[in-house]
């Protein structure tokens, strides 16, 4: 097992942190585990400096945008690292997205090359064709026929590091990503060495040990996937000294099998796929032994979550989970805790920011007022994670980001100290006589029912109320639960303008693709239509 290698946040770019990591560690030292392969140091060293050699041939400078579209492998992080040392910009394409709509995003971007495999690379190159696409297309494995390659060895007379900046502007920007639409559109930003640095920072103290059992190092398998902006927080797990762990299959059972082939100390996952791990039949199969510690992002991981994770894992001991949008370069503000053997968990809402970076939030009422301690509001933030705006869209980068803060649309309760607990997204608020519901507050509670596998609560317009509160729950079994014992356990402990005034068992709550967050606009959508069929 490594020594864990902590990063302090006195670099500012990805390439200073990139040059300290490589310059203070030895080349055998291991990275991380592809498949059934373990990548050193010298490995990566070596493909980083034969790609950036690469792309430098192929005319990357400084503000040209490299997009790519790679299935997960190694070369996703070596791309990543070669496009920085020469000052380019990435744009991660998701490889399952139509080659037309990947066309559209690479012109939107004015990207220069695109680099894909020779798997996509005749389906690319024909859309790129029919739309008049002028970018050069290279493939990272085998030389296509008439085309490029990154693979193969390079020209004797060419030095690799050349082209390599000799200094790095904190604001040359690095890569483009989009968000993922759960405040409308979805909308795309720019982020820059700065910005990812410092969320390298934050990815990294997101997964620092942090109980007493942790030892000095250890690995985590990861079911990210690595060919989107995911590559935000994997740098920060590389640099803070965690062995990943991962595959091209990132399915739930390939999942399990990674994890119990390398006996992971942690898994990395979003709060949906660990859904998808506890619906496997053949879960008992699979040795859990080693798994101590549960490392969640992009969604909300609620105590019922854990609760079940820990009836699965008997070894599982501790969670973080980190909070962020795209508009902070993704982890800004971390939650951790330890999971007691009886399995009931405390709050899991309760984040804070990241320290020593120089980030800060606010929490404001709607007119932009300061909330005191103890009150609820809007949370605010700035600091080096925030980028500048949106690319393209002057009038939301108005609304959105004001005098260097940007409005995250979540409403939190501002708990002092840099702390804030977490209610809801702003427009899934629910408004009923006169008092504001967090459905994530409703809804934790109702995962907290024995016989409770999941639910989701949303607003529905109510003539008297405003809006009336619905919940949607998902039993383990049919007879699980009944009607009469969900409202028993909401008349308990919640006040009683949060008792959710309907509740309809589904088979399933409905998720967005990508990472599996709720689809709120769809279950809104059902609510509404339930409630129309009833009134006719």
């Amino acid at each position: 097992m490594m020594v864990m290698m902590m990063i302090t946040p006195n670099l500012k770019t990805i390439n200073e942190l990139y040059d300290d990591f490589v310059q203070r560690n030895p080349p055998e030292k291991p990275l991380f585990g592809f498949n059934d392969q373990t990548i050193t140091l010298g490995d990566l060293r070596a493909r980083v400096d034969a790609l950036t050699g690469h792309l430098a041939q192929l005319g990357v400078r400084p503000g040209v945008v490299v997009g790519y579209t790679l299935p997960n492998c190694p070369e996703v992080i070596y791309l990543y690292f070669a496009i920085s040392r020469l000052g380019g910009c990435a744009l991660p394409l998701y490889p399952m997205i139509p080659d037309r709509g990947k066309v559209g995003l690479l012109q939107r971007a004015n990207a220069q090359l695109v680099v894909t495999t020779s798997q996509q690379y005749a389906s690319l190159k024909e859309a790129s064709a029919q739309t008049g696409a002028g970018y050069q297309i290279a493939t990272v494995d085998v030389h296509p026929e008439n085309g490029a390659s990154l693979a193969g060895p390079l020209p004797a007379d060419l030095d690799p590091g050349s082209a390599v900046l000799k200094q790095t502007p904190p604001h040359l920007p690095l890569l483009i990503a989009a968000s993922s639409g759960t405040t409308g559109t979805p909308k795309s930003v720019l982020m820059t060495q700065a910005n990812l640095a410092a969320e390298a920072y934050a990815a990294s103290e997101l997964v620092t040990p942090f109980t007493g059992d942790c030892p000095p190092g250890y690995s985590t398998a990861m079911a990210f996937p690595l060919s989107t902006a995911a590559m935000i927080v994997v740098s920060g797990v590389m640099f803070g000294g965690v062995f990943m762990i991962f595959s091209a299959d990132v399915s739930p059972v390939k999942f399990m099998q990674l994890a119990a082939q390398w006996k992971a100390d942690s898994i990395s996952v979003t709060p949906a796929f660990c859904e998808a791990i506890l619906s496997l039949p053949m879960l008992d199969s699979f040795d859990r032994s080693s798994i101590k510690r549960v490392m969640t992002g992009m969604d909300f991981l609620s105590p019922a979550l854990l609760q079940r994770l820990k009836a699965k894992f008997p070894n599982l001991n501790s969670w973080a989970n980190g909070y962020g949008l795209i508009e902070t370069s993704d982890v800004i503000m971390t939650a951790k805790g330890t999971i007691p053997e009886d399995g009931v968990i405390p709050s899991t809402s309760k984040m804070t920011l990241v320290q020593g970076l120089g980030n800060q939030i606010a929490v404001r009422d709607e007119a932009g007022h300061s909330v005191p301690v103890g009150g609820d509001g809007i949370l605010y933030v700035q600091g080096p994670n925030v980028v500048q705006g949106y690319l393209g869209n002057p009038e939301e980068t108005q609304r959105s980001f004001v005098d260097g803060w940007f409005c995250t649309g979540d409403v939190v309760r501002n708990e002092g100290d840099g702390s804030i607990t977490l209610l809801g997204r702003q427009k899934y608020l629910i408004k009923r006589g006169g008092k504001s519901v967090s459905p994530v507050v409703v809804q934790n509670h109702l995962n907290q029912l024995a016989g409770v596998k999941d639910s989701a609560v949303v607003g529905v317009p109510h003539p008297l109320y405003g809006e009336m509160v619905w919940a949607f729950v998902v039993r383990q079994s049919e007879d699980a639960v009944q009607l009469k014992d969900v409202m028993k356990h909401c008349r308990a402990e919640l006040a009683n303008y949060m008792v959710p005034d309907q509740v309809t068992f589904v088979p399933e709550i409905p998720k967005k693709p990508g990472v599996g967050k709720v689809d709120m606009d769809a279950m809104k959508a059902l609510a509404q239509k339930e409630l129309d069929a009833s009134l006719e």
